[in-house]
C-alpha cells in the first residue's frame, strides 16, 4: 500500500507509534533518520475527522520524540517544520490532564515549557510517555522516609473518593500511594463593595474544588479538577494530575486571594524559579510540606 494511502486508511482522533519508516507522516521524511533513533516516537493527529482531509494532506501537526536524556517535538506550522527540545533535566513538573475527549501532557521547566494535546483514547500511548519521563527526571530522587504518615490514617477512607478511584484508573497506578491531605469542595460567594438583591447573587456564586495531596515518597502528586475555582451552576468534568519531584520544592507559602477572603493561594516555589499554586482554605494543614521538604 503507498504511503500516503495507509496514512490515510490509519488515520483516526489517537495517537500513533511510529515504528518503522513506513509509519514516518511525508510531512516529516527529512527526519526520518532521527525519529527513527530516538526510544519512542509518536506522531499526533490534527483536529479534523477523516472526511475532512484526503490522502497526502497534513494529518500529524506533531512528531513527539523521547531520547534517554530529552525530549524533541517536530511542529509543522505554516507550511514548515519547527523542532524543539528539552532536557529531562529541566523539567520541574508534568500535569496530566483534560477534560472528556480533550487530554493533554504538559511538561514545565523554569523558563520553557511542552505541551501535547491527544484523544483521551490513547491512553495506552500516552501511559508509556508518562511513565519514561517522570522516571527520567527522579533519577536521582532519593525515596523519602513516610513513616510519619501512619499518624493520617484517618486519611485513608479518601481512597474511596472518586478524586482518588480516577486518578487511579487514569495513570495506571502501580506503586503504592499515601495521601497526604484533601481540600473538600467548598463554596465561595464574591467579596463585593455593596450588597446586592438576593435574585442577583447566584452570579456572583463560586465553588472551590477538591484537591487531594499524594506522594509515591518520590514524587508530590496533586490531583485535582483543572480549575480550581468555576461558577457554582457550571459542570466541570476536567481533571488535571500533577506530578512534582520532591527533589526539585523549595519553599511553600500561602498568599491572600483577591477575590475570596476564605480562601488563599498557596504559593510551592521549586528549583528555577518554578512556580505552582493552588487554592486551598485558609486554614488547611500543609504541614507534611514541611516534614517533606526537610528530607531533601
Amino acid at each position: 500500500m503507498h504511503i500516503k494511502d495507509k496514512e490515510y486508511h490509519e488515520f483516526g482522533p489517537w495517537l500513533l507509534e511510529i515504528k518503522s519508516a513506513e509509519d514516518i507522516p511525508p510531512q516529516y521524511v527529512d527526519y526520518a533518520d532521527q525519529i527513527l533513533q530516538a526510544d519512542y516516537s509518536i506522531k499526533v493527529p490534527v483536529l479534523l475527522v477523516r472526511r475532512e482531509i484526503r490522502p497526502g494532506a497534513l494529518m500529524y501537526n506533531q512528531v513527539v520524540m523521547l531520547y534517554s536524556d530529552r525530549i524533541e517535538i517536530l511542529e509543522f506550522v505554516d507550511g514548515s517544520i519547527s523542532k524543539r527540545e528539552m532536557p529531562y533535566s529541566s523539567i520541574k513538573y508534568i500535569i496530566h490532564g483534560g477534560e472528556l475527549l480533550s487530554s493533554y501532557i504538559h511538561f514545565e521547566g523554569g523558563n520553557t515549557a511542552m505541551r501535547i494535546r491527544y484523544n483521551s483514547v490513547s491512553n495506552d500511548v500516552t501511559m508509556r510517555i508518562m511513565q519514561q519521563t517522570r522516571n527520567a527526571i527522579c533519577t536521582d530522587q532519593k525515596k523519602i522516609d513516610t513513616s510519619f504518615l501512619k499518624k493520617h490514617l484517618e486519611l485513608e477512607h479518601l481512597k474511596d473518593s472518586q478524586i482518588y478511584k480516577y486518578f487511579c484508573i487514569k495513570e495506571e497506578l502501580k506503586s503504592n500511594i499515601h495521601i497526604l491531605g484533601y481540600q473538600p469542595f467548598m463554596d465561595l460567594t464574591e467579596n463585593l463593595p455593596i450588597r446586592l438583591p438576593r435574585f442577583l447573587e447566584k452570579f456572583y456564586m463560586y465553588k472551590l474544588n477538591d484537591t487531594l495531596f499524594m506522594t509515591n515518597g518520590i514524587e508530590l502528586i496533586v490531583a485535582n479538577r483543572d480549575r480550581s475555582i468555576q461558577k457554582s451552576a457550571d459542570v466541570n468534568y476536567a481533571f488535571a494530575h500533577i506530578f512534582i519531584p520532591i527533589s526539585t520544592i523549595q519553599d511553600v507559602e500561602m498568599k491572600d486571594d483577591e477575590k475570596f477572603d476564605t480562601i488563599g493561594v498557596t504559593q510551592m516555589t521549586l528549583a528555577d524559579r518554578c512556580n505552582v499554586k493552588f487554592h486551598l482554605e485558609r486554614n488547611f494543614d500543609m504541614s507534611f510540606m514541611e516534614k517533606i521538604i526537610n528530607q531533601v
